[in-house]
């Protein structure tokens, strides 16, 4: 009875560490390059939505596609632009939440986490009606998802008086309308702020 127990409980074990493993897996190289190569041919509304669709859905899906070493690694700042062009083209409410669910669990590194970063933070500043959809989506999700999401968006290595300009905006935007954001943005700009290094580079001083 013992053994069994102990082989059950290894397989499932087993089963649960594969199943988590299989959460990390790239998008199609094939379909997305595919569909990136039509949208810089025509920037049409079907080939904007095809590009769209074929991209990274969340944090795990994006950094294995575009993480040093894979194929589509040198084009990341290419479709991240592509992305970031979209705004207010695609359908606002899945717009704003892809934002969000790719940001949620993402740490600062160079390359294709910097492109992603520097994207989300440019719509929040300049784009009214996907700054509004952000806030939105983010009020349904979890406290501690929310928190994910500032800390990643507003991470940085160094001091930077361009952040702490963006970020006083949008603190003062988060008062306005849902002050519970803006605690939850505080806190994660508290820690975040000129307090990670990127991944590469380890996590000491």
């Amino acid at each position: 009875m013992g053994f069994m127990k102990r082989t059950i409980g290894i397989c499932l074990a087993l089963l649960a560490s594969w199943g988590a493993k299989a959460q990390y897996v790239s998008v199609s190289s094939e379909t997305l390059t595919s569909a990136y190569a039509a949208l810089a041919g025509k920037n049409s509304r079907e080939n904007r939505q095809a590009f769209f669709d074929a991209f990274p859905k969340n944090w795990m899906e994006y950094i294995t596609t575009y993480q040093y070493g894979s194929a589509l690694y040198g084009q990341a700042d290419r479709h991240v632009r592509a992305l970031g062009e979209m705004a207010g083209t695609i359908a606002a409410d899945a717009y704003c939440k892809r934002l969000v669910d790719l940001c949620i669990g993402g740490e600062l590194d160079a390359d294709a986490p910097n492109h992603l970063r520097a994207l989300v933070m440019d719509v929040l500043q300049k784009n009214d009606d996907c700054r509004k959809g952000i806030f939105s989506y983010l009020s349904k999700l979890r406290r501690g998802h929310r928190f994910q999401f500032w800390f990643f968006c507003l991470s940085n290595i160094v001091r930077s008086s361009s952040l702490e300009g963006e970020y006083a905006r949008l603190n003062e935007y988060a008062k306005n309308c849902c002050p519970e954001e803006a605690e939850i943005m505080a806190d994660a700009y508290k820690y975040a702020y000129d307090g990670v290094n990127f991944v590469h580079d380890g996590y000491g001083l």
